[in-house]
C-alpha cells in the first residue's frame, strides 16, 4: 500500500497478486515491459511470510502458518510433460469448479461417509491478455495468473497426518517411505486399506456424479492415522476434470465455464473438460490414476516386497466391485464408464517431453483390469 501511495498511484485500482520469483525475472519484466513503465503493474517487493516449494514446483505452502492457502502460480516452464503455464479461462473456472465439487457432496452421504475432502481452489487473479497489443499475447499467454488453494493442514482430524500419494514409493537411502507402516500391519492388510481408501472416492464421483477427475499421485493427498490409509484430499481442478453435461445426473448444478480459447486449442486440443465422448471421460480418470498412479504404486509394491502385481490388480478390481455391489443404483454408469473394458486411452506422457502437445495424441493400449472383469470380486 505504502509503496503504491508513494508512487501517487490508488490502491483501489489495484489488485495484488503473487508472482513466482524466477517468473518475474525470466518472464514477467521482459513481457510486460510497457505495462511495468506505465505502472499499470508495479512491483511491491518480497512480502513477509516464508514459503516453499511444494511436489509441484509452481505451487508454494505457507511456512509461517500452514493453515493459510497454497500458492499455485504461473511457470513458463516445461515440467514433466507439459509448460506450466496458467491459462486465462482455467484461472476463472478454479472458484467455479471448486464451488461445484462442494455443492454436488454437501449432501451425499457416500462422500460424507468416506470423509472426502477437496482443497478448494476459492480465487484466482489472471491477466486480460487480449487487450495487449496482438504481437505480445502470444508471448505472454498464461505467464501472469495465481490461484489460492486451501491448506489440507485446515482439514487433518486429530490423530492425521498427511503425505502425497506419490510418497507411497518414495525411497529414502535404502529403505521405503512407507516400510515401517508395511512392517506394522503387513503389506496385503496394508495394500488393501489404501486402496480401499484412494479408489473408493474417485470411482464414486465418477458412478455418482459422472465426474473424473485427473488425480494422478501428485494430486492425491493421503490423510493417514500412524501410517494406516484413512482418507483423501483432492486438488488441483482448474483443468484436472472431464464430464459429459448431457450425462451429469445434476446438469442444472453445472457451471457456466469459461471454454478453452481457439488458441489455446491450437497449442493442446487435448486440454478440455466438456465432451460428449463417454470413453474420453472414463479414460482421463484411467489414464491420470490407474495407469500412471497405481501403476507405479503396483511395480513398486512387486519391486519392494515381492507383492506379485496380479494380486495388486484383483485388489483393485475388488475395490471397484465392492463399490458396485454396494451401490447398484448407479448401475447405468457402471456400462457407461466401464472401467473394465478391453483397452484405455493414455497420454504419451513421454512424447510430450520432445513434442509440442499438439502433436502427440493419446494411444490406445491393454487395460490391466479388463482380465478382472469375471473373476472373483462381484459384478464388473
Amino acid at each position: 500500500m505504502s509503496i503504491l501511495t508513494e508512487r501517487g498511484l490508488d490502491a483501489e485500482n489495484y489488485l495484488f497478486m503473487p508472482v513466482h520469483p524466477w517468473q518475474w525475472e525470466h518472464v514477467i519484466a521482459a513481457a510486460f515491459e510497457r505495462q511495468l513503465a506505465d505502472s499499470t503493474i508495479v512491483r511491491l517487493g518480497h512480502g513477509s511470510d516464508v514459503y516453499h516449494a511444494q511436489q509441484s514446483i509452481r505451487s508454494w505452502a505457507n511456512q509461517s502458518n500452514q493453515e493459510k492457502a497454497y500458492l499455485k502460480m504461473a511457470l513458463n516452464i516445461t515440467n514433466t510433460s507439459t509448460r506450466r503455464m496458467l491459462a486465462k479461462h482455467t484461472v476463472l473456472n478454479a472458484p467455479l469448479v471448486s464451488r461445484w465439487l462442494l455443492s454436488l457432496t454437501e449432501n451425499d452421504a457416500v462422500a460424507k461417509e468416506l470423509g472426502l475432502v477437496f482443497l478448494a481452489e476459492f480465487a484466482g487473479i489472471t491477466y486480460q491478455y487480449e487487450k495487449l497489443p496482438e504481437d505480445l499475447q502470444p508471448q505472454a499467454y498464461g505467464n501472469l495468473g495465481v490461484v489460492w488453494r486451501q491448506s489440507v493442514h485446515r482439514f487433518l482430524k486429530e490423530g492425521e497426518d498427511a503425505i502425497p500419494l506419490s510418497s507411497v514409493t518414495y525411497v529414502d537411502g535404502q529403505q521405503p517411505f512407507i516400510e515401517p507402516w508395511v512392517q506394522k500391519y503387513g503389506i496385503q492388510a496394508w495394500t488393501r486399506q489404501l486402496l480401499d481408501v484412494a479408489i473408493t472416492p474417485l470411482i464414486h464421483m465418477l458412478y455418482a456424479h459422472g465426474l473424473a477427475m485427473e488425480s494422478h499421485a501428485q494430486n492425491i493427498v493421503l490423510l493417514h492415522k500412524d501410517g494406516l490409509p484413512a482418507r483423501l484430499a483432492l486438488k488441483d481442478f482448474h483443468d484436472g476434470l472431464r464430464f459429459s453435461k448431457a450425462q451429469l445426473p445434476q446438469p442444472e448444478a453445472c457451471p457456466d465455464l469459461n471454454l478453452e480459447p481457439a488458441a489455446h486449442r491450437a497449442i493442446n486440443r487435448h486440454s478440455y473438460m466438456q465432451t460428449d465422448d463417454l470413453d474420453a471421460v472414463k479414460d482421463f480418470l484411467h489414464s491420470a490414476f490407474f495407469f500412471v498412479c497405481l501403476g507405479d504404486i503396483g511395480i513398486f509394491l512387486h519391486e519392494r516386497y515381492g507383492f506379485a502385481e496380479s494380486e495388486f490388480w484383483q485388489m483393485v478390481a475388488d475395490v471397484i466391485k465392492q463399490y458396485q455391489q454396494e451401490h447398484p443404483e448407479h448401475g447405468a454408469n457402471f456400462e457407461k464408464y466401464d472401467l473394465f473394458s478391453d483397452t484405455i486411452r493414455i497420454e504419451q506422457l513421454a512424447r510430450r517431453r520432445l513434442w509440442k502437445d499438439m502433436e502427440v495424441d493419446p494411444k490406445h493400449v491393454s487395460n490391466p483390469l479388463s482380465h478382472y472383469r469375471f473373476s472373483q470380486g462381484g459384478r464388473a
